[in-house]
């Protein structure tokens, strides 16, 4: 199956490292505009084609993975209209809708994701739909994200923007609160280093512990004693309305995403 990648960027990239290394025989194609970056694609993964023509990359290619910034998308799309014929598209843009994509390309079969930042460590939260697939695509489709981490399949189109405010920025949204942690340490007396190892282990050691247990309030009922410290601090943080923070971020980024997809 001939793929073909347009954009050699970071999530391009990704993709393509995680397609070269599945041994699914996959005949892999990318596109970018950079001789460098492709010099060393190249150089690094053998067998891959590298193309500065989006045009002649696509051609005879059965699924086309556009991965360009949302703001390059026009102008990329230009140079491919009417050149992907029956082949699936497969976009992990952010904000473009599918009838856009299908209006520009004159293309049926559609697929928009959502990854995100976990794919460089090949665990990311790929949330994704698509229109006019079979269910082998589909399950192709969920193969290839598969690939790079977890993937849930919707059917509401809509649901891509509440992804990319609960998962896709979600990684920005932990690590923020992490900032915020490790601030509040140094506030209590320890050193920036100090405070950094002791949360990080600290988050690292719950995470495992989570993949074990996927059940985050039986785990903290089971930390928390009658009259403890954990149950001081939570007191704080049920009345600061936590949840409700959360809920005004998730509904501020999931509206944003909104206002991109227009």
């Amino acid at each position: 199956m001939k793929i073909t990648i347009i954009g050699a960027g970071v999530m391009g990239t990704i993709f393509l490292e995680a397609l070269h290394k599945s041994n699914a025989g996959f005949e892999i194609s990318i596109t970018d505009n950079s001789f460098k970056k492709l010099e060393k694609i190249k150089k690094d993964f053998t067998g891959v084609q590298v193309f500065t023509d989006n045009s002649m990359a696509v051609k005879n290619a059965e699924i086309v993975l556009l991965a360009v910034k949302p703001q390059s998308f026009a102008e990329m799309a230009e140079q491919v209209k009417g050149k992907i014929g029956s082949a699936l598209v497969l976009s992990i843009m952010a904000g473009i809708k599918m009838e856009r994509i299908k209006e520009i390309l004159g293309t049926e079969k559609i697929v928009r994701a959502m990854p995100n930042l976990g794919a460089r460590v090949l665990t990311s939260m790929t949330v994704w739909t698509g229109r006019d697939l079979s269910e082998k695509e589909k399950e192709i489709v969920g193969k290839i994200f598969k690939l790079v981490g977890e993937e849930i399949y919707v059917e509401d189109e809509n649901k891509i923007d509440g992804a990319t405010a609960v998962s896709g920025s979600g990684p920005g949204f932990f690590y923020y609160f992490l900032e915020e942690w490790i601030k509040a340490a140094k506030e209590i007396g320890f050193g920036e280093e100090e405070a950094k190892k002791m949360i990080l282990t600290t988050v690292m050691g719950s995470t495992k512990i989570l993949e074990k247990d996927n059940n985050p309030e039986e785990l903290r009922k089971q930390v928390t004693s009658k009259g403890g410290t954990t149950e001081a601090g939570l007191e704080v943080m049920v009345k600061t309305s936590l949840k409700e923070i959360m809920t005004k971020v998730m509904e501020a980024a999931q509206k944003r995403a909104q206002e991109l997809s227009e």
